[in-house]
C-alpha cells in the first residue's frame, strides 16, 4: 500500500467518568466497537459496523478504559494487514485522567479512498497490548463527473439503487420471555442468571425486503474483547415491516458467566447489535 494513498489522522478523545479506588492489575479495555458515526457528546457509537467503504470519510474505534490509575497512557496502533504484509499506518495516544474513561480514536483518509483489505487496531495501556479489534474496507469508491448536467442524468438502474432505503431496526430488547402472539417482551432485562431457561431478543425491522433473510448471531465476548460465535438464527422476511422474536435456550450446564452480544444482519449485511450479560 502506498503511503501517499492513505493520509491518516489518529486522534484520541477521552471523557473522564469517575475517580475511585483501583487495582492496576485489573486495568483493561471494555466495550470496544468500530463505528462510522459517534455521539460527539458521549462518544458512544451511533452506527456500529466492522465493514467500511473505501470512500468512508472517517473510521472510529470507541470503548472504555476501566480501573486504570490517573496518568496511564492509552494508545491505539492502526495497522493495514491485507492484502500486503502488515504495515503500520497511524498511532494516537493520550493520558488517562480518571480510573474510568470513555474514549474514541478515529482515522481519516486525507481525501483519498481507503485501500481495500483488512485492518487491525492494537490497543495499549502503558505500552502493553491489552486488546485488539479488526475491521475491513470493502467495495469501490463512488466517483463523480465534473459536469453537473451529466451527474443529474441517471439510468433507470442507477435511479433504483439511489432510491433504495436501508433496513431500520428499532425497539430492540432482551428479555426473559415474549408473548406468543404479539411478541411483546416479558420481563425486559439485559442482566440474566446462569440458570435462566431462555434468553429472548425482540424488536422491529422496517424497510425490509420480502424474501431477504434476517439473521442474528449470538456471540460470547472474550476477555480480549474478541467474540466467539455461539449460534446463528435466521428468519426469511415475509413483510417489509416485521416484529420479530428470537430466543436461545440455556446450554447444558448453564450459561457461561460474562458478556454477550447479538449481531443483526439483513441478507448478510451487518446493521447493529444488542448486548447483555450473565451472572451467577
Amino acid at each position: 500500500m502506498k503511503k501517499a494513498l492513505l493520509l491518516t489522522l489518529a486522534f484520541l478523545m477521552i471523557l473522564s467518568l469517575c475517580a475511585c479506588n483501583f487495582s492496576f492489575s485489573s486495568a483493561n479495555f471494555a466495550n470496544i466497537k468500530m463505528a462510522s458515526e459517534i455521539n460527539e457528546d458521549t462518544l458512544a457509537p451511533v452506527t456500529v459496523t466492522k465493514v467500511f467503504p473505501p470512500d468512508a470519510p472517517i473510521i472510529y474505534v470507541t470503548g472504555e478504559v476501566k480501573n486504570a490509575p490517573s496518568g496511564t497512557v492509552i494508545k491505539a496502533e492502526w495497522i493495514y494487514t491485507q492484502p500486503e504484509p502488515d504495515e503500520p499506518i497511524g498511532t494516537g495516544e493520550d493520558t488517562v485522567k480518571a480510573t474510568s474513561n470513555v474514549f474514541e480514536f478515529h482515522l481519516t483518509n486525507g481525501g483519498d479512498p481507503f485501500p481495500t483489505g483488512t485492518y487491525n487496531i492494537k490497543m495499549y495501556l502503558d505500552g502493553k497490548i491489552k486488546a485488539e479489534v479488526s475491521f475491513s474496507v470493502e467495495g469501490t469508491a463512488e466517483t463523480t463527473t465534473a459536469a453537473p448536467t451529466t451527474a443529474e442524468t441517471t439510468t433507470a438502474a442507477a435511479t433504483t439503487a439511489a432510491a433504495a432505503v436501508k433496513p431500520v431496526f428499532s425497539e430492540l430488547k432482551t428479555s426473559l420471555g415474549a408473548d406468543e402472539e404479539t411478541f411483546e417482551p416479558i420481563n425486559v432485562t439485559d442482566h440474566f442468571n446462569q440458570t435462566d431457561d431462555k434468553i429472548y431478543l425482540t424488536g422491529k425491522l422496517d424497510n425490509g425486503t420480502v424474501g431477504k433473510v434476517l439473521s442474528t448471531e449470538w456471540r460470547y465476548v472474550n476477555e480480549d474483547n474478541s467474540t466467539t460465535l455461539i449460534d446463528t438464527i435466521d428468519y426469511t422476511l415475509e413483510y417489509t415491516s416485521t416484529i420479530f422474536r428470537f430466543y436461545l435456550t440455556m446450554p447444558d450446564g448453564g450459561w457461561y458467566i460474562g458478556d454477550y452480544e447479538i449481531w443483526l444482519y439483513v441478507d448478510g449485511t451487518y446493521y447493529t447489535y444488542v448486548s447483555f450479560n450473565v451472572t451467577a
